[in-house]
C-alpha cells in the first residue's frame, strides 16, 4: 500500500538516514522538488541511533514534512574483524533481525505521531567483492581466509544478509501503510550500476549520488502528477 504524497501540502524534506543519504542526494531532491530540506542522516547510522536522532529533533517535524527514513545497511554489517581474529566463534549482525524490525516499526509510528509524513527507502545494491577487498585491504593472507571461510567460501553470503534486511523494509512499508520508495529494483537493474559506487563497493559516488536523488524525486513527483 503506497501513501500518496501531495507535495504542495509540504513544505519540508526531512531526511533521517545513514551515510549513504549524507551527502549529496537530500540536496538535489530538494532542488528537484522545489522543496526545502534537512538532513539528519549520520556517519555509521543504525536502527537505534536512528530511534534516538527521531527522539532528539521530534519536535522540529509536523503536518508540513515528508520524513525520508533510510538505514539498515550499517544494521545488517558483521564485525569483520572479529569474525577474522576467530572464525569458528558465534557473530551476529549489529543490530538482530527481530530488533531492527521492531525499532524500524517504532520510528515510523514516531514520525507519524508528529502529523508528518514518513516515506521509507529500500537499500541499495552493493558490491560485494568489492567491498571484501576494501575492508580486508590489509589483512593477512589467513585473515581473508578466515573470513571466507566463515562466509562459506563466497562473497555472495554479504549480499543475502544485507538483502534479508532489506526484505524487512519491503514488509514494514506494506504492513504499516507507509510509502516505499524503491531504489533497489532500478538500480539493481542499471548495467551501469557498478560505476555508480565508490571504491568500497557500498556507497555512491557522485553518479551514484545523482540517480538516487533522481529516482526519490521522480518518484515523489510522480506521486503527486498521478492524483486524479
Amino acid at each position: 500500500m503506497n501513501v500518496v504524497i501531495h507535495l504542495m501540502n509540504k513544505t519540508m524534506l526531512t531526511v533521517f538516514g545513514d551515510s549513504i543519504m549524507k551527502k549529496g542526494i537530500v540536496e538535489r531532491c530538494g532542488e528537484n522538488l522545489g522543496i526545502r530540506t534537512t538532513n539528519y542522516a549520520r556517519i555509521d547510522g543504525t536502527a537505534e541511533k536512528c530511534e534516538e536522532w527521531v527522539a532528539r529533533y521530534e519536535q522540529r517535524l509536523g503536518p508540513d514534512h515528508i520524513v525520508l527514513i533510510e538505514f539498515g545497511g550499517n544494521d545488517s554489517n558483521y564485525d569483520w574483524t572479529a569474525i577474522a581474529a576467530d572464525p569458528e566463534g558465534e557473530h551476529y549482525p549489529r543490530t538482530r533481525i527481530e530488533d531492527f524490525k521492531n525499532i524500524y516499526t517504532r520510528i515510523i509510528q514516531q514520525v507519524r505521531s508528529t502529523g508528518a509524513t514518513p516515506v521509507v527507502l529500500s537499500l541499495p545494491p552493493i558490491d560485494a567483492e568489492r567491498y571484501f577487498r576494501y575492508f580486508s585491504h590489509f589483512w593477512t593472507d589467513d585473515e581473508r581466509e578466515n573470513v571466507m571461510h566463515w562466509l562459506g567460501g563466497s562473497t555472495s553470503h554479504i549480499v543475502a544478509g544485507h538483502e534479508e534486511y532489506n526484505r524487512v523494509i519491503y514488509r514494514l512499508s506494506a504492513e504499516q501503510g507507509v510509502q516505499l520508495i524503491d531504489i533497489t529494483t532500478e538500480l539493481a537493474t542499471d548495467r551501469e550500476y557498478v560505476n555508480f559506487l565508490c571504491e568500497d563497493g557500498i556507497h555512491p559516488n557522485e553518479r551514484g549520488q545523482e540517480k538516487i536523488a533522481q529516482i526519490i524525486s521522480r518518484n515523489l513527483s510522480r506521486d503527486v502528477k498521478g492524483v486524479a
